[in-house]
């Protein structure tokens, strides 16, 4: 029976991914972040191109490379870093969950300058780039200090 809980365990550890509530200094992956844009989605949000327009382009492949020299830990700490763990409910987003996606996936944003942000979902110290969101549509929330 032992045996068993230790195998449940190992399983449990192995799992490349976390949820918000439930990440666990176990579960993070310590080495620095990379990027991947298997998972882009370019039937919703913004293509490469309305970065280009927005003069955005630079401002994302530096943030790209400073956010590749830090681990998750260190990434987090950032004011422009959030966590949001499960996909947004439908009443506060303008994209709908694509399925090539896990329901279980941990998203992650990132701003580029002001509204723009990069979406994404995490695996290991991968970070999915799925949707471009100019406009900041995929996790509306009001306005604070206004």
């Amino acid at each position: 029976m032992s045996r068993n809980r230790k195998a449940n365990k190992s399983k449990q550890r192995q799992s490349p991914l976390f949820k918000k509530t439930e990440l666990q200094r176990s579960d993070i992956d310590t080495s620095r972040l990379s990027f991947s844009f298997a998972h882009l989605d370019t039937s919703q949000g913004n293509t490469s191109d309305e970065l280009v327009k927005r003069d955005l382009i630079n401002n994302f492949f530096e943030k790209l490379r400073n956010y590749s020299q830090s681990n998750f830990n260190e990434a987090n700490k950032s004011r422009a870093f959030n966590v949001y763990g499960n996909f947004p409910p439908t009443d506060k987003t303008h994209f709908n969950h694509p399925r090539h996606i896990p329901t279980d996936a941990c998203w992650v944003s990132f701003h580029l300058q002001g509204k723009p942000r990069i979406i994404s979902h995490i695996i290991g110290s991968v970070l999915f780039i799925v949707f471009i969101d100019c406009d900041h549509k995929f996790w509306e929330s009001k306005k604070r200090n206004t």
